[in-house]
């Protein structure tokens, strides 16, 4: 009953911020400026999206690979696309999925795959704020504050996480302490949460795990430029705005609405606004970036579930 509370809650809320985003559109004028938008630099984009789907699979993969090998990256690469997919139909809820899959299909432990889950989570919000950190600082010497824009950065969904992996970390650090006192039970979840998070401390090869974290966000990176320019009005948009733009929008897609809508809108339209775009231009690119984002992750999603499906019923028919 809660769970179906909250995700009516959700809609609602997305309801009431695209409501409150999009009452002012004319949709004629909007129709006709995606029709003009570059259809090759959207195509690349998709392609980018996907590379770096493959990366995060295959970082995941090795943090894996430390307590149980053999994990094929087609499996992790399809409870991920699988998970994303869920988020737009209860939010957060990808990551609880993409485990289940995988511990379906690789017979993993899922207490100890929600540990490599939240090890990532807490990588990902660090370079979050290493890059939102950067294009503040590079405002600041230019002179312009950006201060009110990353604000919302420090109330959104990621740093609950990363409190929350802190907080598990100090648990497994004083473990051998309290070990004696807890039951049976809780002591095998703690210590196969605790597998999953330090994994990290046991990768074959460090550097390969930092080269594919940075990759990903490089091609998330590209591919958010690439949409943008994709639009007459953002064809000769800047580095940093879209560096500002990936950050703010990242921050959005975290908000507890399905698939980031309305936070997502609201953070990336004000962030135009503020590198010199006009309301309409904001709004414009906006909607167009959520929608091709929206729309490949749909897509590759449903490939993925459809996967699922039949490699769930080829297992019920051979049984």
């Amino acid at each position: 009953m809660v769970k179906k509370l909250s995700i009516i809650l959700s809609f609602l809320l997305s309801i009431g911020l695209v409501w409150l985003f999009a009452k002012n559109i004319d949709f004629i004028e909007l129709k006709n400026t995606f029709l003009g938008a570059n259809i090759y630099y959207v195509t690349l984009s998709g392609v980018l999206m996907l590379l770096s789907h493959i990366l995060r699979a295959k970082r995941w993969v090795m943090l894996i690979e430390p307590f149980q090998k053999g994990v094929h990256l087609t499996a992790a690469l399809v409870a991920f696309l699988s998970g994303t997919l869920s988020n737009f139909v209860i939010p957060h809820s990808g990551d609880v999925l993409r485990c289940k899959i995988l511990q379906k299909t690789e017979n993993c432990q899922p207490v100890s795959l929600f540990g490599t889950v939240l090890t990532e989570r807490i990588l990902d919000s660090l370079i979050l704020g290493v890059m939102g950190l950067s294009v503040f600082l590079i405002n600041l010497v230019s002179g312009v504050s950006m201060l009110d824009f990353f604000a919302p950065y420090f109330t959104s969904i990621n740093w609950p996480i990363l409190v929350a992996g802190l907080l598990i970390l100090l648990g497994i650090v004083f473990y051998k302490k309290i070990k004696n006192i807890l039951p049976g039970y809780f002591k095998n979840t703690l210590n196969n949460l605790k597998k999953g998070i330090l994994s990290v401390k046991k990768l074959e090869s460090k550097s390969d795990f930092l080269i594919y974290c940075v990759c990903i966000w490089v091609l998330y990176y590209l591919s958010t430029l690439l949409i943008l320019r994709a639009l007459p009005v953002d064809a000769s948009v800047g580095l940093l705005p879209v560096l500002a733009v990936l950050v703010m929008g990242s921050i959005g897609w975290a908000g507890p609405t399905q698939g980031g809508v309305g936070f997502f809108h609201l953070l990336v339209a004000n962030t135009l606004m503020f590198f010199g775009y006009t309301q309409k231009m904001g709004i414009e690119s906006v909607i167009f970036l959520h929608a091709i984002f929206t729309f490949f992750d749909v897509v590759f999603g449903l490939v993925a579930l459809a996967f699922v499906f039949k490699q769930s019923f080829d297992l019920s028919t051979a049984q």
